[in-house]
């Protein structure tokens, strides 16, 4: 068996990475499909397809997905649709 010696820092980097993964918020990572973000914003799904272009997305595939994070930070900066 090999021991190791790690300094303080080393400790304080694998605490704090713990810490994060344990705060880990997976409702933040969520991504809306079309139907789910029309429903979220409470718009038409043509209304998303039209703004794709403004509205924060992924390709996953040939889906377009909507990551919740950016999609609420969106909101904040632009108001509501």
């Amino acid at each position: 068996m090999v021991l190791m010696q790690l300094e303080e820092e080393d400790v304080e980097r694998i605490a704090n990475a713990i810490v994060k993964k344990l705060h880990h918020n997976p409702a933040k990572d969520r991504l809306f499909s079309v139907e789910e973000l029309a429903d979220y914003l409470q718009v038409n799904p043509q209304w998303i397809y039209k703004k794709k272009g403004t509205i924060p997305h992924r390709k996953v595939g040939k889906y377009l997905k909507f990551p919740k994070s950016e999609i609420d930070r969106w909101l904040r900066e632009n108001g509501n649709p």
